[in-house]
């Protein structure tokens, strides 16, 4: 029982702490530290997660009760289904945690992020998750167009008229925007 309130409460952090993150940070070294930190605890939530499932399926299995009972048949629907869980919770724990090592390999651009100049700026929003991203695009000084995740009151300053050119320090391997000048 535990089990089940631990992962609905994983899940609806995950669900509402996205969007939740998003509105606190989305530029500057703030969101960097912010989004550092919540992926890892998630990741590691999961994980954490995926191995309590193993561990309570094995202690089942060694004391003889894990398909004890009249009803056979449902406890092989439901040991398989612990087992799908589990290995769904290491799996996407696995990828949180990949993103997390985006976040540590940049730490040492954190003194000195990677600046670029944008030209033929335009705006953007995804409405596809739990809440709209916006983001600001543009075109660097070698021709390869960057996209950038930015808060909605960032989005609303460059969708709000012409910038011939923005600058805009970030961080290459999680794609964190530290600061944008005009």
């Amino acid at each position: 029982m535990l089990l089940y309130i631990f992962l609905a409460i994983v899940t609806l952090g995950i669900i509402f702490g996205g969007s939740f993150l998003d509105r606190i940070a989305s530029v500057g070294y703030s969101a960097f530290w912010i989004q550092l930190i919540a992926s890892s605890l998630i990741g590691v939530a999961f994980l954490v997660g995926g191995v309590i499932i193993i561990v309570y399926l094995i202690n089942k299995g060694t004391r003889g009760e894990l398909l004890e009972g009249d009803e056979g048949s449902h406890q092989v629907k439901v040991v398989l289904a612990m087992v799908c869980l589990s290995l769904m919770c290491l799996a996407i724990g696995a990828i949180l945690m990949l993103a997390f090592n985006d976040y540590v390999r940049d730490i040492p651009y954190l003194s000195d992020p990677i600046v670029a100049d944008l030209t033929d700026i335009s705006t953007d929003t995804d409405d596809s998750g739990d809440s709209t991203t916006y983001y600001v695009r543009g075109v660097d000084e070698q021709g390869q167009r960057l996209s950038f995740s930015v808060s909605r009151d960032v989005w609303e300053h460059y969708s709000s008229g012409e910038h011939p050119l923005v600058t805009v320090s970030y961080l290459p391997n999680s794609h964190v925007v530290i600061s944008m000048l005009e």
